[in-house]
């Protein structure tokens, strides 16, 4: 147990940038060097099986959440960090799914084209109500009135949590969540946002889109088959 967790707490702080070969090449070489700690761990070591909830993996499926393991690493990752997720999503696909899992939440849009006082009420409503906020289509930098956001500043001031929006002190709900999504397919961020967000790449790789196109084949070919695994 102790080295099976503490190998996908790595994966959760560090590889959720990365394809699924290096996380794979990474876990190998973990697994080696906690041996040599004599710490103990299975031999092969995944994401879904140590902290997938099937239940919930189920849901985000029906949320459109792409049917491969990768996809599915990564929404674990999202699920179990303590940071807000930075999505570099080209296809878009980590999008439709955000939106469609926190559409009962009353998810609201806000773009970086926005006027600054439309996104800075958005925000301060969205933050004190406890809605979900998707940033999409983020560039390489952010407006300075995000930083707090993105970083987690939160204030206590005697039972209330405070969070400053530009210049707004405002109060702070513990429902509220954060998405920022990116269509660049190669963005390069500064060390001070890597260090505030947990970086997730949901481009579409060619093994992830052999194992989207074989549950779109069986579920024509197979239906009984589709919906027995379902």
């Amino acid at each position: 147990m102790v080295g099976d967790i503490l190998v996908c707490s790595g994966c959760i702080a560090y590889l959720g940038v990365f394809v699924q070969v290096y996380r794979q090449d990474c876990v190998k070489n973990w697994i080696s060097m906690i041996r040599d700690f004599n710490i103990k761990s299975n031999d092969e070591i995944s994401l879904n099986a140590i902290l997938g909830d099937q239940v919930k993996i189920r849901q985000w499926l029906i949320d459109k959440l792409p049917q491969d393991q990768f996809s599915i690493d990564n929404a674990i990752i999202l699920e179990n960090s303590d940071r807000w997720p930075l999505m570099i999503d080209p296809q878009l696909q980590a999008n439709i799914w955000i939106k469609n899992k926190e559409a009962k939440h009353g998810i609201k849009v806000v773009k970086p084209t926005m006027d600054a006082k439309v996104m800075s009420r958005t925000l301060e409503i969205s933050v004190g109500m406890g809605n979900p906020v998707i940033f999409e289509d983020a560039g390489e930098t952010f407006d300075p009135m995000l930083e707090p956001l993105l970083g987690k500043q939160i204030e206590k001031k005697g039972s209330a949590m405070y969070i400053r929006i530009g210049d707004t002190p405002v109060e702070y709900s513990n429902d509220f969540r954060l998405y920022v999504t990116t269509k660049l397919s190669r963005p390069h961020y500064s060390p001070e946002v890597c260090v505030k967000v947990t970086m997730l790449n949901f481009m579409v790789t060619l093994d992830g889109l052999e194992d989207q196109m074989l549950s779109i084949v069986v579920k024509h070919e197979e239906p009984t088959k589709y919906e027995k695994r379902n």
